[in-house]
């Protein structure tokens, strides 16, 4: 019969909160931001740590497009952290011209 780890302690929970910056105040967000803080107990350490999120985009200024992706981000270290950083740009490219009626 298998005895659970910790029998006495709650499972902790990871904690997310995303918000959009705006940084030249036009209305649109320029960046988005995730932050994942997972409680670890004195005995745990982190050595790696992966993250999908999935997006779905779409706007309407000059020309209109709505499009789902997908962000993957891996870290693997020898030593133990405390933070991780990454910072990435959505880049997108238009293999091909799309049926666009001109008005």
């Amino acid at each position: 019969m298998a005895r659970d780890a910790y029998p006495c302690a709650p499972t902790p929970h990871p904690v997310l909160q995303t918000s959009s910056v705006d940084s030249n105040n036009d209305g649109l967000p320029d960046a988005w931001r995730f932050v994942v803080s997972m409680p670890l107990r004195a005995s745990e350490v982190v050595y790696s740590a992966q993250m999908v999120s999935f997006l779905n985009v779409s706007f309407s200024t000059v020309a209109r497009a709505q499009f789902d992706g997908m962000v993957y981000a891996s870290h693997t270290a020898a030593v133990p952290g405390v933070s991780l950083l990454v910072d990435g740009n959505l880049a997108l490219s238009q293999r091909y011209v799309s049926g666009v009626r001109l008005v």
